[in-house]
């Protein structure tokens, strides 16, 4: 974690703290902080060494892994895929990106620089317009996608996926001599929640008013439970 968090200052700059903030709370979107860290430096280098200043470069690399994540859920992919999709897509490899809904050619490319009046630039300045292009292209095809890991947010896998990040935080923080314990835990928890989980979901609605009374009247219960104590 510590190595990918110092990438962030290499690549980032004075944009750091708000990306160091924007990977602390990635695990709202099931990534732990060292996986938005990693991402984060791998695309924003890529976005930085393209051309776009600082700024940009860290809002759209917030909102690529973002979408990262939207397109997995979607598409069934593990989050990592997608996100080694955009960096093939900002090589100019259109095909790794295409399992998740967006298609994309280099002749689409060309025909959109040239109707924005741009196929004159070379050099650096050609390779900008072509990845604007791209990152307009990217999230227009993926529109129907965007928002989706939000939406299921009440979903079982959402919420491992969520736990599994926090797993992932917490271990980082307790550092070395614990994170195998933590990954076993993990591990052993996974397959029990699978199986458990749609008998737990019955459970849980059936428990539905007895909480909502419980959180309705929870002063009282507060001063019963002190009372008691």
């Amino acid at each position: 974690l510590e190595r990918n968090l110092n990438g962030l200052e290499s690549v980032f700059g004075t944009m750091t703290p708000q990306m160091e903030e924007f990977t602390a709370q990635a695990y709202t979107m099931g990534l732990s902080q060292n996986e938005a860290a990693k991402a984060s430096v791998f695309l924003g280098s890529v976005l930085k060494q393209s051309g776009f200043a600082i700024e940009d470069t860290a809002f759209l690399t917030k909102n690529l892994i973002s979408l990262a994540t939207d397109l997995s859920i979607v598409f069934g992919y593990d989050v990592q895929e997608a996100l080694l999709g955009m960096t093939a897509l900002f090589r100019g490899e259109y095909d790794p990106i295409e399992k998740f809904g967006v298609a994309m050619k280099q002749s689409q490319i060309d025909s959109e620089q040239a109707a924005l009046g741009l196929a004159h630039l070379t050099g650096s300045q050609e390779r900008f317009a072509e990845q604007l292009i791209r990152v307009r292209f990217l999230f227009q095809n993926a529109q129907d996608s965007m928002g989706s890991f939000q939406q299921q947010s009440s979903s079982l896998f959402v919420q491992q996926q969520i736990l599994e990040a926090q797993m992932g935080n917490l271990a980082a923080q307790i550092g070395g001599p614990l994170i195998q314990s933590f990954s076993f835990l993990i591990n052993q928890i996974r397959p029990l929640i699978e199986q458990l989980g749609p008998a737990l979901l019955q459970i849980l609605l059936q428990l539905q008013p007895v909480i909502m009374t419980l959180v309705a009247n929870k002063e009282q219960l507060a001063d019963r439970v002190l009372t008691v104590v």
